[in-house]
């Protein structure tokens, strides 16, 4: 798996993408019953390891942070803030970013009517809409499910 981070330049004219492997652990069968132990105990030191060797983890005043993510694991979605907390949110969908709330209402309101993907882009293009630091290009990634 590839973390990748997207960054624009201070004069707003590229964007640079940052990637990192991240060498996910085996998820076991005793780690699939209980999924979120798993991101906390096991997932969450090997995503620190990699940020940390990609340049991408920061420490100030002995608190170390990098970044909020959101990870999709076996139909589930887990958020992982910027101090490494993990949260697991209540409604099928998350975003994150200056333009999350913006999104997550569009994600609420379409709902079981359109394609996941098509949904995605619509909540990004209404943060887009709607907030100065959200902006294309947009790449929506998706993955098989099992």
């Amino acid at each position: 798996m590839y973390c990748s981070c997207y960054r624009q330049t201070k004069d707003s004219s590229n964007w640079w993408r940052f990637s990192y492997e991240l060498e996910l652990p085996k998820i076991t069968q005793e780690a699939k019953e209980d999924l979120y132990g798993f991101m906390i105990t096991r997932f969450i030191p090997k995503l620190r390891g990699c940020l940390k060797k990609g340049g991408w983890a920061q420490k100030e005043k002995e608190q170390e942070s990098g970044g909020t993510f959101i990870v999709s694991l076996l139909g589930r979605i887990f958020v992982v803030r910027s101090d490494y907390q993990i949260g697991e949110p209540a409604d099928s969908f998350y975003a994150v970013g200056c333009g999350a709330d913006l999104a997550k209402g569009s994600l609420y309101t379409s709902q079981g009517s359109k394609p996941l993907k098509k949904r995605a882009q619509l909540a990004l293009e209404a943060a887009q809409r709607f907030s100065s630091g959200v902006r294309e290009p947009f790449i929506i990634l998706e993955s098989g499910t099992s």
